[in-house]
């Protein structure tokens, strides 16, 4: 999920005082002083003083991954977790989607970034909200995976719309094609992003997280409507329109699921409902199907999987 919006009373006092940072004696408090700005999807969001034009995003997975492997080979959760593959592969996929993004859809539409693995403050706030009902670790620092993004003006000046904030079975896109100061221009924009999405998840097999608030935000710049893809990237590996396509196959011929593959099914035909919902209201097909058919039978499926097992 983005995290740029200026709307306002988006996070509570409760939620700023768990993921506040600001009184730990600490190096990088100290020269950046960080800000709590939001929980944005995967990962907590910090804007730096005196650098107004980046946030700075710690992913949750990261932090979680790397003290578990320390503790796994009785290690101390603040070094730095060597048999940690997933954190390197996650910023590896990081790299590969911004470099893809970038190449496929062009500069002016993907911000500028650099990620980085690094040593950073925690508070045993933050802890319990990443370890829930689990034994909390004892550290006060851990190496997370660090996201440094540059701001899209037009996200922070609030002059943006936000097209895809809900998908199915909640969708209000009608609204904001009825939007003041929204065209049929702003029609055509999303039309064209739409379809060039499509093409670059059959090109590469990558699902791009477009659903969420601002994830990828809409605006006009220079008199004509343009977007930027903000936070579009599924951490997960499983986010693959291929893998989805062989699990929903499956299911459908009777096939039994693991609660893993139930869930990458789910968020799957989630994602397709959208684009049919999508393809209906704007006049495109949808060139994501996971299995023959169309709506209805996406629809069906997606039923079948939310069905409670009988007792």
């Amino acid at each position: 999920m983005s995290v740029e919006s200026s709307s306002k009373g988006r996070n509570s006092a409760e939620e700023r005082a768990i993921f506040d940072i600001s009184g730990i004696n600490h190096a990088i408090v100290h020269q950046y002083q960080p800000g709590y700005h939001r929980r944005g999807g995967e990962s907590l969001v910090y804007e730096i003083p005196n650098h107004n034009d980046i946030v700075a995003k710690a992913s949750v997975g990261s932090i979680k991954a790397g003290i578990d492997s320390n503790l796994k080979h009785l290690r101390a959760p603040d070094v730095f977790p060597e048999e940690c593959t997933a954190n390197e592969e996650l910023l590896q996929k990081g790299m590969t989607h911004f470099q893809n993004t970038r190449s496929f859809f062009g500069k002016e539409h993907v911000p500028n970034r650099k990620q980085m693995i690094i040593k950073v403050p925690i508070t045993e706030a933050i802890l319990k909200h990443i370890y829930q009902d689990e034994v909390l670790p004892a550290t006060s620092e851990c190496w997370a995976l660090v996201t440094v993004q540059k701001k899209v003006s037009e996200i922070t000046k609030g002059t943006h719309i936000s097209a895809f904030s809900h998908g199915y079975p909640d969708w209000t896109f009608e609204e904001v094609l009825n939007q003041p100061g929204s065209d049929s221009s702003l029609k055509e924009e999303l039309c064209n992003f739409l379809e060039k999405m499509q093409r670059y998840t059959l090109q590469t097999g990558e699902l791009l997280d477009i659903w969420g608030e601002d994830n990828v935000a809409f605006f006009k710049k220079d008199g004509h409507w343009t977007y930027s893809m903000i936070d579009v990237l599924y951490e997960d590996e499983n986010a693959d329109i291929n893998l989805a396509k062989n699990l929903a196959g499956k299911f459908q011929s009777g096939g039994v699921l693991s609660e893993r593959e139930k869930s990458d099914l789910f968020l799957s035909l989630r994602y397709v409902l959208n684009m049919y919902t999508l393809g209906e209201r704007l006049g495109i097909e949808n060139k994501l199907p996971l299995v023959p058919g169309s709506f209805a039978e996406h629809l069906a499926l997606f039923n079948r999987l939310n069905e409670k097992t009988p007792s």
